[in-house]
């Protein structure tokens, strides 16, 4: 049996400097990979695409950007997670693009996603779904959670440039099975990033202010893999209210993830993104 190839990120950019003749899309990491793969292919036949690129990971967003500042790319486009920079800001090239959520899970906090998925595990007509489902509730309570939290991340990422894999899937819901998140988690994650840094709630808030609106959704401005948790339970108590069971085929996070792949496409700003990246 043969072995399937892998790359390392380095090896990944350098590829893309010696097959000069080869369209390619450089994404952060090894774990979006896949995702933009898959959504390229769906993408693929919808809209006729004749040359799809080929998708490589660059070791993430400073790596990708010092490679394109010292090497002269033109056959290769970057999708970028916005995490807490300007959407809007290119780094000065014109071949990146970025999406407009944290992350490419944030795209899963999404009705039209969603829906599909929940007609198959209830067995009921989308339409019907669509009628009756939505995430306010979930939204409203994330919102209230994760007020003094979200400026805290931020400050320990963009100005502390701290290692954000220290936090990336933490564990902030209630015990149990309970889809809300725990205040005494939050205070703790919370507590434990401002003395990392050494510095007050007080002075991460100002920061924060002056380059966010207080009102930006977690759903769009916070990690989407913490968060992936509280859907996931969330959704395992839609579902299993409705029809008791129908949720059993889905165990964790990661399952749910790999389930609703191939529905981000159902995201009209996401899809966009990604059309203007491979045309």
């Amino acid at each position: 049996m043969d072995n399937i190839p892998s790359f390392t990120a380095t090896e990944n950019l350098n590829r893309v400097l010696m097959d000069e003749n080869a369209k390619h899309l450089i994404v952060e990491g090894p774990m979006d990979l896949p995702i933009y793969s898959e959504l390229i292919e769906l993408l693929k036949g919808i809209h006729n695409i004749q040359e799809p690129p080929l998708v490589v990971f660059g070791g993430g967003k400073e790596k990708i950007i010092k490679f394109l500042q010292e090497e002269d790319v033109d056959n290769a486009k970057v999708i970028l997670d916005m995490d807490f920079d300007n959407p809007d800001d290119n780094f000065g090239f014109d071949n990146i693009y970025s999406l407009r959520k944290y992350s490419i899970e944030n795209y899963a906090f999404d009705e039209l996603v969603l829906v599909n998925l929940i007609s198959h595990l209830l067995r009921v007509n989308p339409d019907d779904v669509r009628g009756v489902f939505n995430l306010d509730e979930l939204r409203l309570h994330w919102f209230d959670s994760l007020s003094t939290t979200i400026p805290v991340v931020y400050y320990y990422q963009k100005i502390f440039a701290g290692e954000k894999s220290k936090w990336s899937n933490a564990f902030i819901n209630r015990g149990g099975s309970d889809w809300r998140l725990c205040t005494e988690q939050l205070e703790r994650f919370r507590l434990e990033i401002l003395e990392e840094m050494t510095i007050t709630q007080e002075q991460c808030e100002e920061a924060y202010a002056g380059t966010f609106c207080d009102e930006v959704c977690p759903s769009v401005a916070f990690p989407g893999k913490i968060l992936l948790e509280s859907l996931h339970r969330y959704l395992r108590e839609y579902c299993n209210n409705q029809r008791a069971g129908s949720y059993s085929t889905i165990n964790s996070k990661n399952t749910l993830l790999l389930q609703l792949i191939g529905k981000l496409v159902k995201n009209e700003e996401l899809e966009g993104i990604i059309l203007n990246a491979v045309a």
